[in-house]
């Protein structure tokens, strides 16, 4: 699913998880979604390539500023990139499922973004909230979480597979107004 968000600033974020980010096609691909939603920021999640490759992939799409948080073996991976030169983001955390940035722009206020890639397993998720839930409990300045949640909030956002289970969803939904997050929802096709 692709996201772009106008953001608290005049930017605009494009969030994609994108499984397996090293192959030509994805380039070409992404250069296609750059130039049609001219982001500031690209966030790509679940790339499942790290170091040089990585970097090398970066590079050949266009960009020349990145954080990366590393695949751990071909499961997730975070990318954060943007081609500004004025535009600074620097990783305050870095955990397993998210990294949390300030971001400052020439013009703008700085802010706060927290790019999440949450695990696949409910444990693991459970940790995640938890932690998130701590970051928001801090939060100051404006704040943007964006990312692959591995959970739904309404049977809405699920197409095929097995049944929805709708105690998760109430859990999650619950957990987004504990935080006090509003969710942005989706831009282009929801179910890819």
């Amino acid at each position: 699913m692709v996201n772009t968000f106008p953001i608290i600033t005049s930017m605009i974020i494009l969030s994609w998880n994108y499984r397996g980010a090293a192959s030509s096609a994805f380039c070409r691909t992404l250069k296609e979604f750059v130039g049609m939603h001219k982001p500031n920021v690209v966030i790509l999640l679940e790339t499942r390539c790290s170091g040089e490759t990585a970097e090398r992939t970066i590079r050949n799409c266009g960009f020349d500023h990145w954080h990366i948080k590393e695949a751990v073996g071909y499961s997730g991976g975070i990318w954060v990139m943007w081609k500004d030169p004025d535009l600074v983001i620097n990783v305050i955390e870095s955990k397993l499922q998210y990294d949390h940035m300030k971001v400052r722009s020439r013009d703008e206020k700085e802010w706060l973004l927290t790019a999440v890639y949450a695990s696949p397993h409910e444990n693991k998720r459970r940790e995640l909230w938890n932690e998130l839930k701590g970051v928001g409990g801090r939060m100051t300045e404006d704040w943007l979480m964006v990312g692959d949640f591995n959970k739904i909030s309404d049977p809405s956002e699920k197409k095929g597979g097995g049944r929805v289970d709708t105690n998760a969803c109430r859990r999650f939904k619950n957990w987004i107004n504990e935080c006090a997050m509003i969710d942005l929802g989706a831009v282009e096709n929801r179910f890819t």
